[in-house]
């Protein structure tokens, strides 16, 4: 797939997921509206188109007019070049000797020509990269894009080692937890290791391929009393169901989207968005089975502990961070005290919309057509990428 055809693409299925995000909020769970970005994560991430449909994109008239305004535009500046080298190759010619040599370094003993039948011209020697004005731009793109996934690693890799290395010198165990969930080796629970870590580490958080839970030494210092008891049960809460939700995979593949689509704004607005959504989905499988009381003594416990330093400082990281701005804040306060009723008529509306998405964006034009003026039939907007 062409970078500009990915970028158009990826994007048209953000812009829905963000639309779909605003307009259903209230009547679908959050829980819902996080798992979304799945579908906008595998289209990033998944090379190519799969199969051929009549909802693709791809049919629309203004795509495949472009299409054809480009490829034409790109053959003609093709001919246009090969006739210039074609030229130039002639006038070197200028001795016997030269053109033996020649002859016998391309394999040949004819001089070469254009084909009679098709008019095309046969260079003797390799063109280079693509002499098209589109082609050069595609040449740089692809080196551009590959420095630029470099750079975004290797900051990525710079972070989780520092932060790694940060925890495993100041971290201390307090306890382990059970996951309630199989270990898939045999009878049995997997726990979950829970340490403690010094201040600097913003807020609680799941950290690791194979995550252990920490927390800062603030939120447990102290003599022991019913608060702190109760403010650790809230930690051990949210965190537990951060990895019931597979967060920490979730953040891995975030991670990757911005890795390899780092140049497309929307993907670094889906990222922070879908933190805020997981977050929101955290607070919902915490608090749905409580009541008011208890709703507002798990948010005031919350707040206590998120970092007001706001969202940055969780940009890169393959963890948990309660980090948030006071706006954000105030709509988890939100979420957690309102009993949201769920519809089911606005969930299959949007399984529905999902659906028809997934088809325009993960597959190809039903058929390819001949190209006007360009004698290339059979081209078509499946390109690989």
């Amino acid at each position: 797939m062409q970078l500009l055809e990915k970028i158009i693409i990826s994007s048209v299925l953000i812009l829905a997921v963000l639309i779909i995000r605003t307009l259903f909020r209230k009547k679908v769970s959050p829980v819902f509206i996080y798992s979304l970005w799945l579908l906008a994560a595998v289209r990033i991430l998944w090379p190519g188109m799969i199969g051929e449909s009549p909802l693709s994109i791809m049919n629309t008239g203004l795509w495949k007019t472009g299409e054809k305004v480009i490829l034409k535009e790109s053959d003609r500046q093709s001919r246009e070049y090969k006739e210039r080298k074609y030229q130039k190759y002639l006038e070197e010619i200028t001795g016997k000797q030269r053109l033996e040599q020649l002859q016998e370094d391309a394999g040949s003993k004819e001089i070469p020509s254009k084909e009679p039948e098709t008019g095309e011209i046969v260079l003797p020697f390799p063109a280079g990269p693509s002499p098209t004005l589109f082609g050069r731009l595609e040449f740089w793109a692809v080196r551009v894009w590959i420095v630029g996934m470099a750079v975004i690693g290797a900051v990525f890799l710079r972070r989780n080692l520092s932060l790694y290395r940060y925890l495993r010198r100041t971290r201390k165990k307090l306890r382990e937890v059970s996951t309630g969930i199989g270990t898939g080796f045999g009878p049995g629970k997997r726990r979950i290791a829970v340490f403690t870590a010094g201040d600097k580490l913003p807020s609680p958080c799941l950290f690791g391929l194979l995550p252990s839970i920490y927390i800062p030494e603030r939120c447990v210092a102290g003599e022991k009393s019913r608060e702190k008891d109760e403010r650790l049960d809230v930690i051990l809460n949210h965190e537990m169901t951060h990895y019931r939700h597979f967060d920490p995979v979730w953040s891995l593949v975030r991670m990757l989207c911005l890795i390899t689509a780092w140049y497309n704004p929307l993907v670094w607005i889906a990222d922070r968005l879908s933190v805020r959504d997981g977050e929101l989905a955290c607070d919902w499988g915490c608090v749905k089975r409580l009541d008011r009381e208890k709703r507002i003594a798990y948010g005031e416990a919350l707040l206590s502990m998120v970092d007001s330093t706001g969202e940055r400082s969780g940009l890169l990281l393959n963890a948990t961070m309660m980090t948030a701005d006071g706006k954000f804040m105030k709509k988890r306060m939100e979420g957690i005290v309102e009993n949201r009723k769920i519809s089911g008529i606005a969930v299959l509306a949007v399984a529905v919309i999902m659906v028809l998405c997934a088809g325009a964006v993960f597959t190809g034009s039903v058929a390819g057509e001949t190209q006007e003026n360009g004698g290339t039939e059979g081209r078509t907007a499946n390109t690989a990428w």
